[in-house]
């Protein structure tokens, strides 16, 4: 066996430090995160290059007569305090001005839908920013159709089913409706099948792509106001909006073919029966060039946008302005979109 060795000796003990007298302060804490901006209480939201005005242009007036400036503002401070003293001097409640920047003239605005405001490079529009919420109404469907407030699912029903707005008067008008009831049924069901989809929308418009053998448009619908359209088309293309206060045909075929919209204008042979139809092809994804999908339940939806939310659209235009204004004609296809549609609420959301 090998002889036995002794042990090694264990290792010198670590040399211990002597306590600092002063241990290092801990950490600071985190500092809290910052609280979210505010919206100063006199702030204003502008809408450069828009004039709102009565009779269907976006606005009623707070000063008469109409058209009427507000003396005594020199400039714009003073323009938008006049405005919210409108009230305390028993005028209408005072919702924004519209100010003409050249002659230095403020027009006092109340019920304004900025929408239906035109492009105008003279004026801005600045809305006040500390108006109360809209109360939402109950989704019922009233009797009758309110001559005021927001359009809901209930009031879309009720639009659709009256004998005194748009949709029936202008059905009545033009007689595009067959007569008998099967007919009607036919009408509906050729829609349903896509069997008048496939069609140039912007037929006689003008040029190649007015042809009726043309299928020019490709993307999704673009439903709004003329002006919202426009709007919306000049964007998506990198343009800047022209001067115009009620965009005709060429004006927005013109702004909108490229855009990558599908859109309806046609020219000589519209009625409320084509924009019926227009409405239950896009629906369904049917129209030439428009992206479809399918629901959870297996069926084919289209895609559609909004060139303005339908949250903003008030009864109030149904009412208020000449017969058959195409502000009219997107509050229909609205309630048409929240009644056939099964998720007809979301257009409101």
């Amino acid at each position: 066996p090998p002889p036995h060795l002794p042990s090694p000796p264990p290792p010198p003990p670590p040399p211990t430090l002597p306590p600092s007298p002063h241990p290092p302060p801990p950490p600071p804490p985190s500092p809290p995160p910052p609280p979210p901006p505010q919206t100063p209480p006199d702030a204003w939201i502008l809408h450069e290059r828009r004039n709102c005005w009565w009779n269907g242009h976006g606005a009623e007036e707070v000063d008469s007569p109409r058209g009427s400036d507000v003396p005594g503002a020199r400039d714009l401070a003073e323009c938008k305090a006049a405005c919210k003293s409108a009230a305390a001097s028993g005028l209408p409640f005072c919702e924004g001005v519209v100010w003409e920047r050249r002659e230095g003239k403020c027009y006092r605005k109340t019920r304004i839908i900025v929408g239906l405001c035109s492009f105008d490079t003279a004026f801005d529009l600045h809305l006040r920013s500390d108006l109360p919420p809209l109360p939402t109404p109950p989704d019922t469907i009233p009797k009758s159709v309110p001559r005021s407030g927001p359009l809901t699912v209930g009031r879309s029903h009720a639009i659709l089913h009256s004998s005194m707005t748009y949709s029936s008067m202008r059905f009545r008008l033009t007689s595009c409706l067959p007569h008998s009831p099967a007919g009607r049924a036919t009408f509906f069901d050729e829609a349903l099948r896509g069997a008048v989809c496939d069609k140039n929308w912007i037929e006689n418009t003008g040029g190649k792509n007015g042809h009726p053998n043309a299928r020019p448009l490709k993307g999704p619908v673009l439903l709004g106001y003329d002006t919202t359209i426009v709007e919306q088309c000049m964007l998506a293309k990198g343009l800047a909006f022209g001067k115009w206060r009620s965009p005709d045909m060429r004006v927005i075929v013109d702004s909108c073919s490229g855009a990558g919209f599908n859109f309806i204008r046609v020219n000589h042979h519209w009625d409320y029966c084509l924009q019926v139809q227009y409405i239950i092809c896009a629906m369904q994804g049917k129209l030439p060039g428009q992206p479809q999908r399918t629901s959870a339940a297996g069926q084919p939806t289209g895609e559609i946008q909004f060139a303005m939310p339908p949250r903003e659209l008030r009864l109030e235009h149904l009412w208020n302005e000449p017969a058959f204004t195409f502000s009219s004609i997107f509050i229909h296809e609205v309630a048409m979109l929240a009644v056939l549609c099964k998720n007809g609420r979301e257009v409101f959301e």
